[in-house]
């Protein structure tokens, strides 16, 4: 649907582009470029919010907390890498629109579509009354014969996740579906939820569209309605949302129009209390796992010797059969929180370590 109207639009004549387009493209990048290249600002995410890491609660929390202390800067060749990204997705968003793609938001002005939504764990089958919030920003909306407003979630993406997801919009089995499916598409599918619950949508559809950072392929992944993903989705939901009200000692259900508030009680949580908590209390992901490498091994203080190592390797043959995700460690800013003891030794590929003990001779 968006990916054929855009082929088509490139290899007819086109049209002269509007300057409210220009504008609205310009103002995307305009804002790219102040947030990786301006002045450093903590990243939060205060509440639940459907671009959260759905894969991974330590991090959800990391991310909602003043965690800024124990975040890993971001590196300058990655700040680089986000602005192109968003770059890229501008001119997917103003070729979709050149192309008569119907949509609905952003509006002319750039403005995106914010929801706000108070889910009661209750309506999905949960014995938990107690509501929470979840609330964010939609890249856009279009409108889709007989499903009202759709979220159309746009990714710049490398060869590897373009090449898979490609593969994912023909064939159900692919591995994307299992890989993304805590990642891109617990995104999309919220956005489904909560199009339905505003009663702006029927929520059983969602696209995501996909643009090749390197050779500007542009391809499409229907989503399709999953009621038992969306009721986990809620679950996890609603498990960061009692220890975020834990660690900020509220006592009381929150509401939507408590959040302001709430959020800025989560200002005053300690961060070493709260990372003591999580590490404690919040297991990490089952597929986030260490392996050790006996022999001579580059460790992070110059010495060589038998280590312990975070296994970030894509689709390892160490765990058995099926998609690895480990990899997601790799990426994760809050790595060095996570893992106590390990640190970043700079080889061909970094990677984090900790020295062990060589075992006894026999």
């Amino acid at each position: 649907m968006i990916a054929d109207a855009i082929d088509s639009y490139l290899r007819n004549d086109g049209k002269d582009v509007p300057d409210a387009l220009l504008d609205v493209a310009a103002a995307h990048v305009r804002r790219s470029l102040s947030k990786n290249f301006g002045a450093k600002r903590e990243h939060r995410v205060r509440v639940p919010s459907p671009s959260s890491k759905w894969y991974c609660a330590r991090r959800q929390l990391f991310d909602a907390l003043p965690m800024a202390a124990h975040r890993e800067d971001d590196t300058p060749r990655s700040r680089v890498i986000f602005t192109l990204g968003d770059s890229v997705e501008a001119v997917g968003m103003l070729l979709a629109r050149q192309a008569g793609v119907q949509f609905l938001t952003p509006d002319v002005g750039g403005e995106q579509l914010r929801l706000s939504s108070l889910i009661v764990p209750a309506d999905f089958g949960y014995d938990s009354k107690e509501p929470f919030p979840i609330a964010g920003n939609i890249d856009c909306t279009i409108s889709v014969n007989d499903h009202g407003e759709c979220v159309a979630d746009w990714k710049s993406m490398s060869d590897y996740g373009y090449d898979d997801a490609e593969e994912a919009a023909r064939n159900p089995n692919a591995k994307w579906w299992t890989e993304a499916r805590d990642d891109i598409i617990a995104q999309v599918r919220w956005y489904m939820l909560m199009l339905r619950l505003a009663g702006r949508g029927d929520g059983k559809m969602g696209y995501i569209i996909g643009v090749k950072k390197s050779t500007g392929h542009v391809c499409e992944v229907v989503i399709p309605h999953d009621e038992q993903h969306e009721r986990e989705l809620v679950a996890k939901a609603a498990y960061v949302w009692r220890h975020l009200r834990t660690l900020a000692m509220v006592q009381t259900g929150v509401g939507l129009d408590d959040v302001r508030a709430f959020t800025a009680s989560l200002d005053g949580v300690n961060p070493e209390s709260a990372l003591a908590y999580i590490l404690a209390n919040v297991p990490r992901p089952k597929w986030a796992v260490s392996v050790t490498l006996p022999g001579r091994n580059a460790r992070a203080d110059g010495t060589f010797g038998p280590v312990e190592q975070i296994d970030t390797a894509r689709d390892s043959k160490r765990h058995g059969s099926g998609p690895f995700v480990g990899f997601r460690c790799g990426y994760c800013p809050f790595v060095g929180a996570c893992w106590p003891g390990f640190s970043l030794v700079a080889l061909g590929k970094p990677v984090w370590r900790r020295a062990v003990d060589a075992p006894a001779s026999a």
